[in-house]
């Protein structure tokens, strides 16, 4: 007997059926009875499937029937036997064919300097302060420009056409003068080689003095300011380091904000700022709001992301007194705070810090910090503040209406990017039986980011910086990836998924950074937590179909217009696909690339 085809089938509240074909990346609308029987197409025989559904009468289901096999036989919803997923070897990039190892070869976006660990703030919810002691303690030596000169050599090495070169921390403006040696070095060889250079940068904003902006601006840096909103919001939580009196908490938000205007003031058309807003439960949703509004004409790219707690280790000894990370679930946490609404409509990519037994408990030291403590309170604000920008995006018909809503919800419109970019600009395809596209990742290690840590180590990016079993590369192979290791890592990552058989395989991120470390045993992977993501990724498929599709049931055009302006210039990556084609397949499609060229 055949086994059916793999889809998710969902309903919107206007009462139309839909499923989305993840062989071909197509969402189709379909009669109510097709919507009824698609669960037994192909898994019981027709007869079965006429008496399983004969309240709609035989003549219905058969008319269904012929219409699931004329769909199948144009190429969508096509039967699909449980597989192995087969060895990724081969990538199709901007219309070519390349072996993963040439690819990751000569593919270079974006090399990311630590330029140190050590910050002149301590925020309570990072990962590595004093609240998080399970974690490592950061280290106290900067970055090497010895370590930065063989990296950056390394990396434009490769010749990408455009060389990006991120600087982070800790807090990167500490090391200052290493910047400018860095950037001047950089900007040398990209010349040698006739390679342009681009430069980031992610600050907490206290140190942007007039020289810092000058050099930043003259340079053409990205700059992103971290804040955490308005006043009130981040002088909770963004605290200045205060080794003399610890006790004594004082807020950076005037600082920043002084140094924000400066910048302003200095360069009033340079447009290469932007905000990153971390947002905690305790956050007035509506004043952050209205905050970056103010802010995002002079940093117009904004970018926001909810407070990301870290798990507990037991190896730390620290037993209930750590937070847990958590999704906002339908489980609450152990305490009960945990609020048990899901938010169908808000990113599931975005992770919300949950309470599993706070610091010291409920009956702990006051001075606890409140941010782990999202509570059914903060999930219906959340709610609430995303009802209301949902209500407007559906009132949204022209080009004049989405300015006044980027206007007014400057972090909604960031999120409704996140949560809907790749499935509206999803590429569809037809079903080619002389490829299978296995998976496409957000990041490939060692080409699409490479981490430089402080201490010399590459990692995929400074999520994954846990552990040499991540490690692609040092001072022992002059700074260079890994090819090997990096195919490892890619291959890990497609195994742990079972991409071959996952519905989501075409609008999964399939982040690398998802790679834990066993808390059982030590140095090797947790291969439960990575598939527990994967189970999450699949459960909340339907949800964020369904809210996209009902948003193209009021006005098609919404996204196009909403979307517009707003893409991130990537290069290549938008056009990835991992497939495991035959070798013969492989062969023609590299004829035929051939005969396109004579």
């Amino acid at each position: 007997m055949a086994i059916g085809p793999l889809f998710v089938k969902y309903q919107t509240r206007a009462g139309n059926c839909y499923v989305y074909d993840p062989r071909t990346n197509e969402v189709i609308r379909v009669e109510e009875a097709i919507y009824q029987i698609l669960d037994d197409y192909h898994v019981l025989d027709q007869d079965e499937i006429i008496a399983k559904n004969q309240a709609n009468g035989e003549a219905v289901v058969r008319m269904a029937l012929a219409q699931l096999d004329a769909l199948q036989s144009s190429g969508i919803l096509c039967d699909h036997p449980p597989q192995l997923t087969r060895r990724a070897e081969w990538i199709r990039c901007q219309g070519t064919t390349e072996s993963l190892d040439e690819f990751l070869r000569h593919r270079r976006r974006l090399l990311t300097l630590e330029l140190t660990q050590q910050c002149n703030l301590r925020c309570d919810y990072c990962c590595f302060g004093e609240h998080y002691p399970q974690t490592r303690r950061p280290s106290t030596s900067p970055m090497s420009f010895e370590t930065a000169r063989k990296a950056v050599t390394a990396f434009i090495n490769h010749r990408p056409k455009r060389a990006g070169i991120g600087f982070y921390g800790g807090e990167p403006l500490l090391e200052f003068d290493l910047l400018k040696q860095i950037v001047l070095f950089a900007e040398e060889q990209a010349g040698q080689f006739a390679t342009s250079v681009g430069f980031s940068i992610t600050t907490n904003g206290t140190l942007l003095t007039d020289e810092k902006i000058h050099f930043l601006a003259q340079h053409e840096f990205s700059v992103l300011v971290s804040l955490d909103g308005d006043k009130k919001s981040h002088d909770r939580y963004r605290i200045f380091r205060n080794q003399n009196r610890p006790e004594k908490r004082i807020g950076s938000f005037d600082t920043v904000i002084k140094n924000m205007t400066r910048f302003v003031e200095l360069y009033p058309e340079y447009l290469g700022r932007g905000i990153a807003v971390t947002l905690t439960a305790t956050s007035d949703f509506q004043a952050i709001e209205q905050f970056v509004s103010k802010w995002e004409p002079s940093y117009p790219t904004i970018m926001a992301n909810f407070v990301q707690a870290v798990p507990d280790d037991p190896r730390a000894g620290c037993g209930d007194r750590c937070i847990q990370l958590g999704r906002l679930r339908t489980v609450p946490c152990a305490n009960g705070s945990c609020g048990r609404e899901r938010l169908p409509e808000v990113d599931e990519d975005n992770y919300c810090a949950a309470s599993v037994g706070l610091l010291g408990g409920n009956d702990g030291p006051a001075e606890t910090p409140a941010f782990c403590n999202w509570t059914r309170d903060s999930v219906h604000r959340l709610q609430s503040n995303h009802d209301c920008f949902m209500a407007s995006v559906r009132c949204v018909k022209d080009s004049s209406d989405a300015n006044v809503l980027r206007s007014k919800f400057p972090l909604g419109c960031s999120q409704l990017d996140r949560s809907f970019r790749s499935v509206h600009f999803r590429q569809v395809s037809g079903n080619r039986n002389s490829e299978q596209y296995v998976f496409r990742l957000s990041c490939f290690p060692g080409a699409t980011r490479t981490y430089c840590s402080s201490q010399g180590f590459l990692f995929s990016c400074e999520r994954t910086e846990w552990g040499s079993l991540l490690e692609l590369g040092s001072a022992a192979n002059d700074f260079d990836v890994d090819v090997r290791k990096a195919h490892e890592l890619t291959e890990l990552v497609r195994l742990l998924c079972d991409c071959g058989n996952c519905v989501a395989n075409r609008l999964c991120s399939h982040c690398p950074a998802l790679v834990s470390e066993s808390r059982e045993h030590p140095g090797t992977v947790d291969g439960l937590a990575f598939q527990e993501e994967c189970r999450q990724t699949q459960a909340a498929l339907p949800g964020k179909l369904k809210a996209y599709t009902e948003l193209m049931e009021v006005n098609p055009e919404i996204l196009d217009v909403l979307l517009s302006g707003t893409t991130v210039d990537d290069d290549w990556l938008n056009d990835v696909k991992v497939i495991v084609p035959r070798r013969k397949a492989v062969e023609e499609l590299v004829a035929e690339e051939i005969e396109e060229i004579v």
